[in-house]
């Protein structure tokens, strides 16, 4: 869309890959009715007319159970499961990022913030107490027999 959006735009605002399915539902006139609600945000003004993020606060989950991070602003807090908290380990149980300034995550602020990790983890546990499915959800029929989803499904 030359017209629309132009060559080489570029935007510092922060989306999630979750707002693809809200706004392409926008652009091909469907609906967005559904028993749950829609996860993402239309971010064709973003896009489009260099608007600001609709995001106040950005949900991630990792590849790992427990494993979870909230951006919120120019801050990501996240959190590694319990097998991280061992000597050993590159990464820490709470890390803290400030990413206008780190976008590599070298730094961590976790030990000098406490108050900011406090907020944003009380936010990001109000997130994922709706969003996050409970093990038994994860429950996979195979073959007339149900089997739980493990870490390396």
């Amino acid at each position: 869309w030359p017209v629309t959006v132009p060559a080489g735009i570029c935007s510092s605002e922060w989306i999630h890959v979750v707002d693809w399915y809200p706004t392409l539902c926008r652009l091909a006139w469907a609906s967005l009715t559904q028993k749950l609600p829609v996860d993402g945000f239309d971010i064709w003004p973003v896009i489009t007319q260099g608007a600001k993020t609709p995001h106040r606060s950005i949900l991630l989950m990792g590849s790992r159970p427990g494993q979870r991070a909230i951006r919120s602003g120019e801050w990501k807090l996240l959190i590694n499961p319990g097998e991280y908290k061992n000597e050993d380990a590159t990464c820490r149980p709470v890390e803290l990022y400030r990413l206008t300034d780190d976008l590599s995550e070298t730094r961590n602020f976790a030990d000098s913030q406490p108050k900011r990790v406090e907020k944003l983890l009380a936010e990001l546990n109000s997130m994922t107490a709706d969003a996050v499915l409970r093990e038994e959800q994860f429950a996979i029929p195979v073959m007339g027999k149900t089997q739980t989803r493990t870490d390396d499904d």
